[in-house]
């Protein structure tokens, strides 16, 4: 029975970026799916299109989320309200506060502020989170995760995701997570 790793992308990036491709092709034999998305959109639509994917994988084998940047945003809300395994990479977890550099409708932060506080109840014992030593979110994660594994890297494109792809390796076909470092 195949996997199924979805992978969510944060602003400027997409199905074709360096993570999406190492974490592709690391699974050729499971399957892969990474939405293009729109960050300029209003949230509430975002949210719609990505809990239709959930829903889709909810039909799959063994489904794994992976985000990164705004995308872990996402991921960390719909893998805590869902308890989908998932893995984030360099998330940004309050983008309410990471995304006012865009310009964007102040009530876009407002429900990205929502959402977050919304989520927060739900249990992350079954996420993973990997950091980059540098990452400018790294003192935000740690609020919200009290030990993520750290990646070597200077920025975000170049970091070492090896721990990364051996974590989802060991989700696959498991109940639970166990981070590999």
């Amino acid at each position: 029975m195949k996997s199924t790793i979805a992978y969510i992308h944060g602003w400027g990036g997409s199905p074709e970026s360096r993570i999406a491709n190492l974490i592709a092709q690391a699974f050729p034999d499971d399957r892969f799916v990474c939405p293009h998305l729109d960050y300029t959109m209003d949230p509430r639509v975002l949210k719609n299109e990505l809990e239709a994917m959930i829903a889709q994988l909810f039909n799959e084998a063994d489904p794994i989320i992976v985000g990164s940047r705004e995308g872990g945003f996402w991921a960390d809300i719909l893998g805590a309200t869902y308890g989908l395994k998932t893995v984030l990479i360099n998330p940004f977890l309050n983008v309410e506060q990471t995304m006012r550099r865009y310009d964007l409708p102040e009530s876009y932060f407002v429900q990205y502020q929502k959402m977050r506080k919304s989520a927060a109840r739900f249990d992350r014992s079954h996420m993973a989170v990997f950091v980059g030593s540098n990452d400018i979110s790294r003192a935000h994660t740690k609020i919200t995760y009290t030990n993520p594994t750290m990646l070597n890297g200077l920025y975000h494109e170049e970091l070492d995701v090896t721990p990364v792809i051996a974590t989802i390796r060991n989700m696959i076909h498991s109940h639970g997570c166990e981070k590999q470092g």
